[in-house]
């Protein structure tokens, strides 16, 4: 079993505010310690706060004060406080919290500490140590921050020509202190190719917050995908991996879409999830784009029936013929739909629709994978070239507790819903 363990050690002088022990001082000797465990099966952990420790006390301060020691342990916003016995002033407080985590998805097996560095990390840990004293209000707080919420997602192009730049961006989300996270281009063992950041004109940069990444192409790669971007924290000498992308350097004769990036999302009626999505030019002029199409190739669940079209279950969804959905769905549109100036971006709009719906409802849940792509006549002969990452759309059919039913679409972390059901 490994345990990782950490303290705030507090060691203040609290002046007691009340008429009666105005002048009077305690001074606290308190610590707040997180231990993290990981069961043998590697498939559990335990987190535990726990709060200890006694004050100083002066001569004078009543012997009716008494200290009320607090534990607070919340994980992804669930969890809270547990207090212990109260006690004298300058007795021992003693108060613990513990709560176990199953891991229930690949991002989970950092877990506290950085136990796979190949992955991100899951965990958003809230901490803190309280003594609440009868004379002097909050005598003591000392919280032990874990940082393994943080992340960092890469959007852009997967493509960077040589000797020319494009832009990736890197949104960093719940990095509060903040940490630094080091960024590193490496390539492929046994592969050729390399890129740099311009600005330093190497391959690593630091950055604590979101930030759009100009990659500079030096050196075509041998096979595609061969060139790695990942962002890394280090925390109590642990180093763990929070994002990563990859992409390819190439000879590329004229224009191609670059820093495809997601610009807005509405909740339209009806349960509709409506996107908006941006992109510029390898050569910063979008008119340069006129060889090009930018799109889409959605997969659905492969059905015994008929694996080329996507068949919506009737019920709970109506089915009119627009939405037989052939396997994999695939569109596209001109890519010089989108202007480079700053402010004048008119984007194109992706909306997750749903069929309508048909009673008696029944229980339905199902994703499909998304991948946005580029095509160029200029470019692979016109092949379909990725933009980003494959993103997962999920729509389900459920019945409340109170027996209504509801429907939700969920995609990129927003979701919208139709509850209760016609």
């Amino acid at each position: 079993m490994k345990t990782y363990l950490s303290y705030f050690v507090g060691l203040l002088l609290c002046l007691c505010a009340t008429a009666t022990a105005r002048g009077q001082i305690m001074t606290p000797h308190y610590a707040t310690a997180l231990t993290q465990t990981i069961d043998s099966t590697g498939t559990v952990g335990t987190i535990t706060v726990t709060i200890s420790g006694y004050a100083t006390v002066a001569p004078g301060v009543p012997p009716s004060t008494r200290h009320t020691p607090g534990a607070l342990l919340t994980i992804d916003g669930v969890g809270g406080y547990v207090y212990g016995t109260p006690v004298c002033a300058s007795c021992n407080v003693y108060a613990t919290k513990s709560m176990t985590v199953p891991f229930d998805d690949q991002y989970d097996s950092c877990f506290l500490g950085g136990d796979d560095p190949t992955t991100g990390c899951y965990f958003a840990v809230n901490t803190n140590g309280q003594v609440l004293c009868t004379i002097a209000g909050n005598l003591f707080n000392g919280g032990t921050n874990d940082y393994h919420s943080v992340a960092v997602s890469f959007s852009g192009t997967p493509v960077v020509p040589v000797q020319a730049t494009a832009t990736i961006t890197a949104t960093v989300t719940n990095n509060p202190v903040p940490l630094t996270i080091t960024l590193t281009i490496a390539t492929a063992t046994g592969t050729t190719g390399s890129a740099v950041f311009l600005g330093n004109n190497q391959n690593t940069m630091t950055i604590t917050k979101t930030t759009p990444l100009l990659i500079q192409g030096t050196k075509a790669s041998s096979v595609p995908g061969n060139i790695s971007l990942t962002a890394k924290v280090t925390v109590d000498s642990h180093v763990t991996t929070i994002g990563s992308t990859s992409f390819t350097v190439a000879a590329v004769t004229g224009a191609i879409p670059t820093n495809f990036i997601q610009v807005g999302v509405t909740q339209l009626s009806n349960g509709v999830l409506q996107f908006v999505y941006e992109w510029d030019s390898s050569t910063g002029h979008t008119s340069d784009l006129a060889g090009c199409s930018v799109g889409e190739i959605v997969n659905y669940p492969v059905q015994s029936q008929n694996p080329g079209f996507y068949y919506w279950k009737s019920p709970p969804y109506q089915l009119p013929v627009e939405f037989d959905f052939r396997n994999p769905f695939t569109s596209s549109i001109p890519a010089t739909n989108v202007l480079v100036a700053p402010f004048n971006h008119t984007g194109f709009a992706d909306n997750q629709n749903n069929p309508g719906f048909l009673s008696p409802y029944k229980a339905d849940n199902f994703v499909a994978s998304q991948d946005y792509g580029f095509q160029c006549s200029n470019y692979k002969n016109n092949t379909f070239t990725n933009l980003s990452v494959p993103i997962i759309i999920q729509r389900a059919v459920t019945q409340n507790s109170n027996a209504t039913w509801m429907y939700m679409v969920t995609k990129s972390g927003s979701s919208n819903s139709v509850n209760p059901l016609p």
